[in-house]
């Protein structure tokens, strides 16, 4: 093993724009650019790697099946990171062919906490025991929250001596996101990058947009919480003279039965008896954006960041609006509730009356949102840091890699 520089194989369940792949190719970026060499095999295959290829010569990745064997064997690598437990069988298949000269070099980053009992039992029981028996084989096991780690912890008989060695490593904002901080800090360049980004828009400046980041589906758990809180905006437009709440935009993967369903719910409420439009409220439909300039467009002109997930594990969106400067609802599950102090860096709720509540407090109290938006910023800086994290991963790949080197 070279001290300096580590070879390194990490393994994803998939190749889309979802926070768990992001976050695995924000360490795969900020390891080589550390000098180490890293190495991405992805299971599923998807459109983001041929989007990394385009603008990065160096990203090296191959695809590859849960059945298939290492061709060249896992000696060739000083540590293998796979990514979420659903990637467990392709780490079975290595486990079968290589044993522990695999298993010794595995470091497994859990990132999932399914929403409810239906979908637990799929993550948790299926496969078992081999997902069990994989965790307890692997060098190191991390969990990207608290909550995801007590939810396998209290599923799995884990041995007392095993659960001590679990750790909880957060995601960390992405690197190249740490050089707009100290500005946004200051509130020196908010308001000029939000007029520009309103006017490539096309959303005038005076004008409230609320931005919904984040995966949404079924699995999310997300469908009702947007459905009532449209049925709310659209309503509160009606009430209100102010022109201001008149924009909602959708930033990521909608399932197309919900699209339909909530775009009927949009135009059925602009209708009156007399034909005559009832409510200004603009719905947009962005779609998944894998580009950090593009995103960025869209956290300049967000008031707010709505993330409506019933179930998430962490909640990597929520970093990425604090150091833009713009405050958070979320839904107080999983990550968000660990990441928000609510009332201090940011809103939680669990009912829809607490989300309209939340909304319209940022949104009548323009001094309290920019208080929450530097308290937040703060707390990414200090806590979120890319450069922490990535000195935290290195030293635990390092551990792994003198483990698999030495005797036997």
């Amino acid at each position: 093993m070279n001290p300096e520089k580590l070879s390194v194989l990490m393994v994803s369940h998939e190749m889309t724009p979802t926070g768990a792949v992001l976050s695995l190719l924000n360490l795969y970026h900020g390891l080589s650019a550390r000098g180490h060499a890293v190495d991405m095999i992805s299971l599923d295959g998807g459109y983001l790697a041929s989007t990394f290829e385009q603008v990065d010569t160096s990203f090296n990745w191959n695809q590859s099946s849960p059945s298939s064997s290492m061709e060249n064997g896992p000696e060739m690598y000083d540590a293998i990171v796979a990514n979420t437990i659903a990637s467990d069988a392709w780490l079975d298949t290595q486990y079968k062919a290589f044993g522990p000269i695999f298993s010794d070099r595995l470091l497994w980053f859990i990132r999932e906490l399914p929403l409810d009992l239906e979908s637990q039992a799929r993550y948790l029981y299926e496969s078992l025991p081999s997902r069990k028996s994989l965790m307890q084989l692997a060098h190191s096991v991390l969990f990207v929250s608290r909550s995801s780690k007590a939810l396998y912890e209290g599923h799995y008989d884990l041995s007392p001596r095993f659960k001590q060695s679990l750790r909880v490593v957060n995601n960390a904002l992405n690197a190249d996101l740490n050089s707009i901080l100290p500005c946004m800090h200051q509130f020196r360049l908010r308001d000029t990058l939000t007029a520009l980004s309103k006017v490539a828009l096309r959303i005038p400046i005076d004008q409230i947009a609320i931005v919904s980041t984040g995966k949404f589906s079924q699995q999310k758990g997300s469908y009702e919480t947007m459905k009532d809180f449209l049925f709310y905006a659209f309503s509160r437009d009606k009430r209100s003279n102010q022109d201001e709440f008149k924009h909602i935009i959708f930033v990521g993967d909608v399932e197309k039965t919900y699209w339909k369903v909530l775009r009927k719910q949009y135009l059925e409420s602009r209708r009156t008896r007399n034909g005559m439009v009832s409510h200004q409220t603009k719905l947009h439909l962005v779609g998944s954006i894998t580009s950090t300039k593009a995103m960025r467009e869209y956290y300049n002109v967000a008031s707010i960041i709505l993330l409506h997930s019933k179930c998430e594990a962490f909640g990597r969106v929520i970093l990425e609006a604090f150091a833009h400067g713009v405050p958070v609802v979320a839904t107080g599950c999983g990550g968000p509730a660990e990441i928000i102090k609510h009332g201090k860096t940011g809103f939680l709720f669990s009912t829809d009356a607490e989300l309209m509540w939340n909304v319209d407090h940022l949104i009548n109290n323009p001094e309290i949102a920019v208080l929450i938006s530097k308290r937040s910023c703060d707390l990414v800086r200090s806590k979120f840091s890319s450069t922490s994290y990535m000195t935290t991963m290195e030293n635990i790949l390092r551990d792994i890699a003198l483990k698999a080197s030495g005797p036997r």
